[in-house]
This record gives C-alpha cells, structure tokens and sequence, in this order.
C-alpha cells in the first residue's frame, strides 16, 4: 500500500496551487494513490463565483494600505553559476533517462530494481481495502510504499512468498490504518534493472547531432543550467522584493472578499488537480494531505491572508506606477487563459468568475514584480 502523503503542509499546498504564485515553494509531494474509481467530478472552471466584492483594481486602495518603499531595494543575489557537480548530475539525469530495462534471471532483487509483484495486506488476518494488487511494479528504494515493504524484498527471488510484518505510520492518512500492525503477503514475479549507457562521443551525436564530442555536450548542459539558475534567482529575487513591500507597507483593512477569492482559486486549482488525477475534489486533499476540503480552508486562512496582502500591495504600486492595465490591454493578456478554459463569454463575464479574478491579478502580479525587479538595487 502506498505511503499517504500528510506530511506535506498547507505551505505546499500554497505553492502548488495559488494561481498568484504569491507563496514560497517547497518541495511538492509525491503523487498520491489512483486505485480509486475515477470519478464524474468535473473541475469547475470559469463559473460564477461568490461575491468577492469589486475587483481590486477598483477597490480605494489608501482606505486599504499605506504602502512602504519599493524602489531601489536593496537585495543580495546568489551565484548562479553552475559548479561541475550540478553538471555531472544533469548528465547522469539525462543518461537515466535513456537507460534500457534488462530483466534479471540470475539473481535476487536488489536496491534501485523494478520489482514485479502481487501483494495482499491483512490486519488482524483480514484484508483491508486498498492493500492489494496483483502484477504492481515497484521500484525498490523509491519510498512509494510505507516504511520496511521495500527492504523487505532485497534478497528475494523470483517466484519467491515473503510476509513482511510491518506498522503503518501513526500519521497515516486513514485512521484505520495509523499505527496498525499488519502483514504483507508478497510474491516476487519478475525482476527487471534499469541499464545506464556511458557517455560516448557516438552517444553524444545521438542525442543531438548539432554536436560532436562529450566536451560540447558538457558546455551545452552548463550553459542550460546557467539558465535555469538565473531564472530561479530571478524568481527568488522578486519573492524577496515583495515580501520587503509587504513587510513596509501598513495594513488598514483587508477585504475580506480578497481574503475569501484567494482560498477559492486554491481550492479551484485542487479541483482541477483532483480531476486531472481522476479523483474526487475530497480524496485528493485525504490522499495528499489527510485532511478534509473544510479543514484546509480553515488551515488556508492564514496565506489567503499574506495573498491578499500582496495582491494589495501589487495593485497599489500598479496604480502609483501607471503599470495598471486598460480594459483592452487586460483582455488582451487574458486570451491565453480565456482560450485554455474554453471560456466562450466574453472578457467581463471573465471577470465574474474566479479564474477570471484569479488571472487578472496574476498578470498585474507578473507585471509588477518585473518593475519591482528592474528598479531594485541588486548586488553580489
């Protein structure tokens, strides 16, 4: 049975769903069980939404914040060159990924092998739901399963019965299951490894035939990462800036409309996550997070808050910088959206809906972070 997933926070929650990309990043949680039926959920993009009040565009932003300094911020960047290390472990990434499976007769199984097996998970002698499978493969030491069911097949065999008596983790996501004794009944058929090629120059032209020897290859994988790095820096930076606004400006009042559209957008986006996966709205936030849709709106709260701080601060140097779109401009950086959701009103009824709101402020968010990045006093 695979691991449940609750001890990803709301923070991550953050991360990967706020449409504003207001919060910080953590790493995100691994994807969760899908032995479920899928079910007749359908995300509800562009419908109406409650009353959040006017836009923020139009809100009397001084009634709502007395904004801090936010030019010439004084930032610290980070190196973004990339060490020999980084690149060695881009190739061996890239070389992973053109590896051939080769199936394995001539031993057992051993850390990192793909091991086909049935499985049958009892407590109490009785099979519980979800804790059997049959022809699963499984990758040995990617931590898929609950602690001790992996390492519990290193040195098995083909053909090979194992009962592995194991203990759910007492945080586990079903309460039937935390802190239960069980025991796993697992069968070995077949053993499959993962063959790595060697970096070749004849490989090297494989890959990409604009080159000739592994010496271009390494500078052409060092100049990607040189890239990459200065985006993600890029990024860091401009979360640092906004966080310096919000941390100087003077909240008045936060509407509690803005407070409530920015926990929809998360629970808008889930739900569009939950279908993705084919599962129910409620079974994603149990399977990832062990919680109810109730709970984490509760638990939400709090970075509703911090986005609808931000959002304030957004729009309030938007409008002091002339940076504050006009209708046409706006309904022209909403296309993409409009067009991705097969939204077939028109631009205002967008406006009415939460992805419509959510899109809105993220293009003036992208905006303004730009300006804030540009008039920002950067040094090594």
């Amino acid at each position: 049975m695979k691991r449940s997933f609750t001890t990803a926070t709301v923070v991550t929650m953050a991360a990967l769903l706020l449409v504003s990309g207001c919060n910080k990043k953590e790493e995100a949680p691994t994807e969760p069980e899908t032995t479920q039926e899928a079910t007749e959920e359908a995300a509800p993009q562009a419908e109406e939404t409650p009353d959040y009040g006017p836009l923020i565009s139009e809100l009397d932003l001084d009634k709502c914040i007395a904004l801090g300094d936010y030019k010439g911020l004084a930032v610290t960047g980070n190196d973004t060159e990339p060490t020999a290390e980084d690149v060695d472990a881009a190739i061996d990434s890239e070389l992973a990924s053109k590896a051939e499976k080769k199936e394995v007769t001539d031993r057992p199984v051993k850390e990192g092998d793909i091991a086909n097996i049935d499985y049958e998970g009892k407590k109490d002698g009785v099979a519980f739901d979800g804790g059997t499978a049959q022809g699963y493969d499984l990758t040995i030491g990617s931590g898929q399963f609950i602690p001790g069911f992996e390492s519990g097949l290193v040195g098995a065999k083909v053909g090979e019965t194992r009962d592995l008596n194991l203990t759910f983790p007492e945080n586990y996501g079903n309460s039937e299951l935390a802190g239960a004794d069980v025991v796993f009944t697992v069968t070995v058929n077949s053993i499959t490894e993962s063959v790595t090629p060697k970096l070749t120059d004849e490989l090297v032209k494989e890959i990409d035939s604009s080159l000739n020897n592994v010496a271009e290859y390494r500078e052409k994988i060092t100049e990607k990462l040189r890239e990459e790095n200065a985006s993600q820096e890029e990024a860091r930076v401009k979360d640092a800036l906004l966080d310096m606004v919000v941390e100087g400006s003077e909240y008045k009042d936060i509407p509690e409309g803005l407070v409530l559209e920015q926990t929809d957008i998360a629970v808008l986006q889930a739900q569009n996550y939950a279908t993705s996966m084919n599962i129910s709205t409620e079974d994603f936030f149990d399977q990832f997070y062990g919680i109810t849709l109730d709970q984490f709106k509760e638990q939400y709260r709090e970075y509703a808050e911090r986005g609808a701080k931000q959002m304030l601060a957004v729009f309030s140097i938007a409008k002091k910088e002339g940076l504050l779109l006009s209708d046409q401009d706006a309904q022209a950086a909403l296309k993409p959206y409009m067009d991705n959701l097969k939204f077939t009103g028109d631009y205002k009824d967008f406006l009415n809906t939460t992805d419509g709101r959510g899109s809105y402020e993220y293009v003036h968010y992208d905006k303004v972070l730009q300006y804030l990045y540009d008039n920002a006093d950067i040094t090594k």
